[in-house]
Protein backbone atom coordinates (compact mmCIF):
# COMPACT_ATOMS: atom_id res chain seq x y z
CA UNK A 1 0.00 0.00 0.00
CA UNK A 2 1.00 3.69 -0.27
CA UNK A 3 3.52 4.87 1.87
CA UNK A 4 4.08 8.76 2.63
CA UNK A 5 7.58 10.60 2.75
CA UNK A 6 9.98 9.91 5.85
CA UNK A 7 12.46 12.58 6.98
CA UNK A 8 14.82 12.85 10.12
CA UNK A 9 13.15 11.31 13.34
CA UNK A 10 11.87 13.36 16.14
CA UNK A 11 9.94 13.25 19.34
CA UNK A 12 6.26 13.50 18.82
CA UNK A 13 4.29 16.50 21.14
CA UNK A 14 2.12 15.77 23.46
CA UNK A 15 -1.09 17.04 22.59
CA UNK A 16 -1.42 15.56 19.44
CA UNK A 17 -4.79 13.74 18.43
CA UNK A 18 -3.89 9.99 18.81
CA UNK A 19 -7.07 8.15 20.68
CA UNK A 20 -8.81 5.44 19.45
CA UNK A 21 -12.13 6.90 19.88
CA UNK A 22 -11.50 8.46 16.53
CA UNK A 23 -11.98 6.07 14.61
CA UNK A 24 -15.77 5.39 13.90
CA UNK A 25 -17.68 3.00 16.44
CA UNK A 26 -19.08 -0.47 15.50
CA UNK A 27 -16.56 -1.09 12.74
CA UNK A 28 -18.98 1.60 10.24
CA UNK A 29 -16.56 2.85 7.58
CA UNK A 30 -15.90 7.03 7.64
CA UNK A 31 -17.11 7.41 4.09
CA UNK A 32 -20.44 6.31 5.55
CA UNK A 33 -20.82 9.42 7.09
CA UNK A 34 -18.73 11.88 5.74
CA UNK A 35 -20.20 15.64 4.70
CA UNK A 36 -19.07 17.38 1.27
CA UNK A 37 -14.70 16.86 1.03
CA UNK A 38 -13.05 19.97 -0.15
CA UNK A 39 -9.67 19.21 -2.85
CA UNK A 40 -6.19 18.71 -1.29
CA UNK A 41 -5.06 22.31 -2.82
CA UNK A 42 -6.40 23.76 0.58
CA UNK A 43 -3.71 22.31 2.82
CA UNK A 44 -2.07 25.56 2.92
CA UNK A 45 -4.64 27.99 4.60
CA UNK A 46 -3.95 27.09 8.27
CA UNK A 47 -2.12 29.57 10.54
CA UNK A 48 -0.97 27.16 13.22
CA UNK A 49 2.37 26.77 11.55
CA UNK A 50 3.64 23.72 12.39
CA UNK A 51 4.19 21.36 15.90
CA UNK A 52 1.96 21.34 18.91
CA UNK A 53 -0.14 24.55 17.87
CA UNK A 54 -1.49 22.53 14.75
CA UNK A 55 -2.35 19.38 17.66
CA UNK A 56 -4.10 22.14 19.56
CA UNK A 57 -6.02 23.52 16.22
CA UNK A 58 -6.43 20.03 15.07
CA UNK A 59 -8.52 19.46 18.31
CA UNK A 60 -10.44 22.64 17.98
CA UNK A 61 -11.15 21.83 14.90
CA UNK A 62 -9.32 23.04 12.07
CA UNK A 63 -9.22 20.33 9.25
CA UNK A 64 -5.76 21.60 7.79
CA UNK A 65 -4.29 21.63 11.07
CA UNK A 66 -4.70 18.13 11.23
CA UNK A 67 -3.50 17.17 7.75
CA UNK A 68 -0.58 19.31 8.56
CA UNK A 69 0.57 17.50 11.76
CA UNK A 70 -0.33 14.09 10.20
CA UNK A 71 2.14 14.87 7.91
CA UNK A 72 4.62 16.07 10.72
CA UNK A 73 3.98 12.72 12.75
CA UNK A 74 4.94 10.46 9.62
CA UNK A 75 8.29 12.92 8.80
CA UNK A 76 9.87 12.44 11.96
CA UNK A 77 8.80 8.76 12.27
CA UNK A 78 6.05 9.08 14.91
CA UNK A 79 3.65 6.53 15.87
CA UNK A 80 1.60 5.92 12.91
CA UNK A 81 -1.98 5.78 14.94
CA UNK A 82 -0.99 9.42 15.98
CA UNK A 83 -1.01 10.21 12.47
CA UNK A 84 -4.11 8.40 11.43
CA UNK A 85 -5.80 9.63 14.19
CA UNK A 86 -4.92 13.62 12.67
CA UNK A 87 -5.53 12.40 8.63
CA UNK A 88 -9.18 10.88 10.34
CA UNK A 89 -9.80 14.07 11.92
CA UNK A 90 -8.73 16.12 8.75
CA UNK A 91 -10.92 13.90 6.17
CA UNK A 92 -14.26 13.82 8.96
CA UNK A 93 -13.80 17.58 8.96
CA UNK A 94 -13.87 17.81 4.65
CA UNK A 95 -10.19 17.52 4.12
CA UNK A 96 -10.22 15.40 0.47
CA UNK A 97 -6.39 14.64 0.91
CA UNK A 98 -6.67 13.86 4.81
CA UNK A 99 -9.52 11.23 3.71
CA UNK A 100 -6.29 9.99 1.28
CA UNK A 101 -3.99 9.72 3.70
CA UNK A 102 -5.74 7.99 6.38
CA UNK A 103 -7.17 5.28 3.72
CA UNK A 104 -3.61 4.86 3.01
CA UNK A 105 -2.60 4.51 6.52
CA UNK A 106 -5.29 2.08 7.25
CA UNK A 107 -6.21 0.02 3.99
CA UNK A 108 -2.90 -2.42 4.98
CA UNK A 109 -4.77 -3.33 8.68
CA UNK A 110 -6.95 -6.23 7.40
CA UNK A 111 -9.58 -7.07 4.93
CA UNK A 112 -12.47 -4.82 6.23
CA UNK A 113 -10.25 -1.62 6.23
CA UNK A 114 -9.07 -2.19 2.65
CA UNK A 115 -12.47 -2.12 1.34
CA UNK A 116 -13.25 1.28 3.59
CA UNK A 117 -9.98 2.70 2.73
CA UNK A 118 -10.91 1.66 -1.15
CA UNK A 119 -14.21 3.60 -0.58
CA UNK A 120 -12.53 6.68 1.17
CA UNK A 121 -10.13 7.17 -2.08
CA UNK A 122 -13.11 7.04 -4.92
CA UNK A 123 -14.78 9.70 -2.53
CA UNK A 124 -11.61 11.85 -2.16
CA UNK A 125 -10.94 11.10 -5.74
CA UNK A 126 -14.49 12.85 -6.93
CA UNK A 127 -13.25 15.71 -5.99
CA UNK A 128 -10.54 15.69 -7.97
CA UNK A 129 -7.58 15.08 -5.28
CA UNK A 130 -5.03 13.47 -7.67
CA UNK A 131 -3.42 11.09 -5.04
CA UNK A 132 -6.84 9.59 -4.00
CA UNK A 133 -7.71 9.33 -7.96
CA UNK A 134 -4.05 7.65 -8.63
CA UNK A 135 -4.22 5.22 -5.29
CA UNK A 136 -8.05 4.56 -6.54
CA UNK A 137 -7.13 3.22 -9.88
CA UNK A 138 -4.12 1.47 -8.35
CA UNK A 139 -5.97 -0.70 -5.99
CA UNK A 140 -8.62 -1.62 -8.29
CA UNK A 141 -6.44 -3.08 -10.63
CA UNK A 142 -3.71 -4.54 -8.43
CA UNK A 143 -7.05 -6.39 -6.58
CA UNK A 144 -8.31 -7.84 -9.96
CA UNK A 145 -7.25 -11.09 -11.18
CA UNK A 146 -6.24 -11.54 -15.27
CA UNK A 147 -9.68 -12.80 -15.53
CA UNK A 148 -11.59 -9.55 -13.91
CA UNK A 149 -10.81 -7.56 -17.19
CA UNK A 150 -13.73 -4.90 -16.39
CA UNK A 151 -12.12 -4.09 -13.27
CA UNK A 152 -8.85 -3.48 -14.65
CA UNK A 153 -10.26 -1.73 -17.14
CA UNK A 154 -12.32 0.32 -14.65
CA UNK A 155 -8.59 1.29 -13.00
CA UNK A 156 -7.61 2.13 -16.16
CA UNK A 157 -10.48 4.43 -16.94
CA UNK A 158 -10.02 6.27 -13.71
CA UNK A 159 -6.33 6.59 -14.11
CA UNK A 160 -6.71 8.00 -18.04
CA UNK A 161 -9.14 10.03 -16.95
CA UNK A 162 -7.34 11.49 -13.85
CA UNK A 163 -4.08 11.80 -15.58
CA UNK A 164 -5.92 13.88 -18.91
CA UNK A 165 -8.08 16.01 -16.05
CA UNK A 166 -5.19 16.58 -13.15
CA UNK A 167 -1.64 15.57 -14.38
CA UNK A 168 0.45 14.45 -11.25
CA UNK A 169 0.34 11.24 -9.46
CA UNK A 170 -2.38 9.43 -11.60
CA UNK A 171 0.24 9.70 -15.16
CA UNK A 172 2.52 8.13 -12.90
CA UNK A 173 0.79 5.41 -11.67
CA UNK A 174 -1.09 4.62 -14.81
CA UNK A 175 2.57 4.97 -16.02
CA UNK A 176 4.12 2.42 -13.73
CA UNK A 177 1.00 -0.21 -13.98
CA UNK A 178 1.70 0.35 -18.14
CA UNK A 179 5.44 -1.03 -17.16
CA UNK A 180 3.83 -3.60 -15.29
CA UNK A 181 2.35 -5.07 -18.01
CA UNK A 182 -1.36 -4.79 -16.75
CA UNK A 183 -2.60 -4.04 -19.99
CA UNK A 184 -0.92 -6.30 -22.26
CA UNK A 185 2.63 -5.73 -23.67
CA UNK A 186 4.00 -2.18 -22.72
CA UNK A 187 4.13 0.66 -24.79
CA UNK A 188 8.23 2.48 -24.15
CA UNK A 189 7.11 5.41 -25.57
CA UNK A 190 3.87 5.33 -23.76
CA UNK A 191 5.34 5.24 -20.25
CA UNK A 192 7.73 7.96 -21.00
CA UNK A 193 4.95 10.17 -22.33
CA UNK A 194 3.26 9.67 -18.52
CA UNK A 195 5.94 9.80 -17.08
CA UNK A 196 6.83 12.98 -18.25
CA UNK A 197 3.39 14.36 -17.99
CA UNK A 198 3.64 13.63 -14.26
CA UNK A 199 6.61 15.71 -14.23
CA UNK A 200 5.59 18.72 -15.83
CA UNK A 201 2.31 18.68 -14.07
CA UNK A 202 3.75 18.81 -10.36
CA UNK A 203 4.56 15.43 -9.05
CA UNK A 204 8.60 15.48 -8.46
CA UNK A 205 8.80 11.76 -7.55
CA UNK A 206 8.57 11.44 -11.82
CA UNK A 207 10.87 13.77 -12.84
CA UNK A 208 15.14 12.64 -13.17
CA UNK A 209 16.23 9.99 -14.31
CA UNK A 210 13.71 7.38 -15.73
CA UNK A 211 11.30 5.62 -12.85
CA UNK A 212 10.35 2.52 -12.26
CA UNK A 213 8.03 -0.03 -11.54
CA UNK A 214 9.92 -0.34 -8.41
CA UNK A 215 9.30 4.15 -7.25
CA UNK A 216 7.95 4.37 -4.19
CA UNK A 217 4.64 6.00 -3.82
CA UNK A 218 4.08 9.19 -1.75
CA UNK A 219 0.92 11.02 -0.41
CA UNK A 220 2.38 14.06 1.00
CA UNK A 221 2.36 16.66 -1.37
Amino acid sequence: MLAAALGCAGAQAPHDVRTPAAAPAGGRCVADHLGPLGPGAKVGTSSCGSGPPCGEACLAGDAVACYRRGVEIQEQNGPPDAAEAMYLHACQGGLAIGCTNYAAGVGVHSDTDSACAKRLFEKACAVDEAFACGMFGRVLIEEATPAHTEQIERGRAILDQSCKKLGQFPCRVLALETELGHFGPPDVATVQELFARACATGDSDACGPPPSAKSTFHTTP
